[in-house]
């Protein structure tokens, strides 16, 4: 039920505001809407979160075992990698035109995919489930060790598996490059390791010195982490489809400007996070 709920909102996310916002001046209303409906992206970070979610805990609550479960992840990364290299086009196994993910996704889902590299490729296609849900899995199998353990172990086992999964990301990547639009293998091991080293970071600072006010504004943001991804979506298209403002045209377009629009977005859905957080309310799934 939490992945079907999960999903639909990823969709209707994608949808918003359920009409193009760029016409076709030569079509009428309804052949614009048409063209639309048939490009309408299906895949998307919450959906490829639910997705992920569901498999993920049927294999969790079926094999109750973390060597299986660990298994399961070798498993998924060896056929997501056998298979971009199996059906690679002359281009080459992990380049954007030539990757079996892209051919895979606009077989099954057409139209229905993003276009922001410059051609269709869907960063969260089907392909990439595999290597995702190694990623939950991978999530799932070091969470244990904050059950099992009390803090100050639980920290020291998380740092010691970080550094292994770096070392292991590190040293597939000499063969399957750390690209994160793949999710790839090495993407899978590189980006848990820096996940778990921060997290291990986390636990010792907050649970052990007990430096718990300095992350306040983390916890804020993470009670409503679902509500507050589905509004930066929602806030900005909003405000494209009521006045039209584009904030390149104002200040340009280079790195050091859209790194300050992301900050000042960043922080406007911070402080909404923490009045919802002072208030009580708490949105989930």
């Amino acid at each position: 039920k939490r992945g079907i709920l999960l999903y639909l909102v990823g969709l209707g996310l994608s949808a918003y505001p359920f009409f193009p916002l760029r016409t076709d001046p030569e079509l009428s209303f309804l052949q614009n809407w048409i063209h639309w409906a048939g490009h309408v992206r299906v895949l998307g970070v919450l959906p490829r979160i639910a997705i992920c979610y569901v498999l993920a805990s049927v294999l969790v609550l079926s094999l109750k075992n973390t060597k299986r479960l660990i298994g399961v992840i070798v498993l998924f990364c060896l056929l997501h990698v056998g298979l971009l290299l199996l059906f690679a086009g002359p281009e080459g196994a992990f380049t954007l035109e030539g990757n079996f993910a892209r051919k895979l996704d606009m077989i099954v889902l057409g139209n229905h995919i993003y276009h922001g590299y410059g051609l269709p490729f869907e960063p969260e296609g089907l392909l990439g489930v595999l290597t995702s849900t190694s990623t939950v899995l991978l999530g799932y199998v070091i969470g244990e060790q904050v059950k099992k353990n009390v803090p100050v172990e639980a920290s020291a086992r998380i740092f010691s598996i970080s550094a292994g999964l770096l070392l292991g990301g590190l040293a597939l990547s000499l063969f399957v490059p750390i690209n994160k639009p793949l999710w790839s293998a090495s993407y899978v091991l590189y980006a848990a390791g820096w996940a778990s080293f921060v997290f291990a970071l986390c636990i010792y600072l907050i649970d052990v010195r007990g430096w718990e006010k300095p992350f306040f504004p983390f916890k804020a943001l993470g009670m409503n982490a679902l509500i507050l991804f589905v509004l930066s979506g929602l806030l900005m298209r909003t405000i494209e489809l009521l006045t039209g403002w584009d904030h390149s045209l104002i200040f340009g377009k280079n790195e050091f400007i859209s790194l300050c629009y992301s900050v000042v977005y960043m922080i406007v859905h911070l402080i909404i996070a923490v009045i919802l957080y002072k208030k009580k309310i708490f949105i989930k799934l």
